[in-house]
């Protein structure tokens, strides 16, 4: 007798058992069922669900540079870390780190290095400008972009700028051609501008 109470009990229990799913992330997980042995004994593999995707988000172009008390953006993302490592650069994209040095030196709190790439015949306007934290020299720096920006049969220069936090410069480079071929390195030598 308590055997026919409890059957219709526990077959209602093992039926919303094995209808049970699990929600994780965006992938449903589903109890299998045990198959019944075959004739060799050999009991076949449950179907796993396969596992999710990491799909990574689209890049936006980045400037990365080194040591810094808060980066300044301009047109292009700057993003500055502690320690410098060198980005993954996109395909196709433009890349040159180097450093900007000097005499050794502390700069003043608040100071900010400006990098120009500047075309030779508009050198007015430039094509790219990367601001960024420091407080002290050298610094290293990373910067890449399309290189779809650089026209044919124009001549390009880098060049370095350190102002202090009133906004005045303090360190100047000489513009230094930018190198033809990627990835590429190039140290800007800034001098006092007194």
């Amino acid at each position: 007798m308590k055997s026919r109470t409890f059957l219709p009990v526990i077959t209602a229990l093992a039926v919303s058992m094995a209808s049970a799913q699990t929600q994780v992330g965006q992938v449903t997980l589903t109890p299998v069922q045990p198959a019944p042995r075959t004739n060799g004994g050999v009991k076949p593999r449950p179907v796993q669900a396969p596992a999710p995707q990491n799909v990574p988000a689209p890049r936006t172009v980045q400037n990365t540079a080194a040591p810094a008390t808060k980066p300044a953006t301009t047109a292009t993302t700057v993003t500055v870390t502690k320690t410098f490592t060198p980005q993954d650069v996109p395909e196709g994209s433009y890349n040159l780190t180097g450093k900007v040095t000097g005499v050794a030196t502390r700069l003043p709190t608040g100071s900010k290095i400006v990098l120009l790439v500047q075309d030779d015949q508009a050198p007015t306007t430039p094509l790219l400008q990367i601001k960024f934290g420091a407080s002290a020299l050298p610094v290293p720096y990373q910067m890449y972009f399309t290189q779809s920006r650089l026209k044919a049969n124009h001549n390009y220069s880098v060049q370095a700028k350190v102002f202090n936090a009133a906004g005045q410069m303090t360190h100047l480079s000489t513009p230094v051609p930018l190198p033809t071929t990627s990835p590429t390195s190039l140290n800007l030598t800034v001098q006092p501008t007194r």
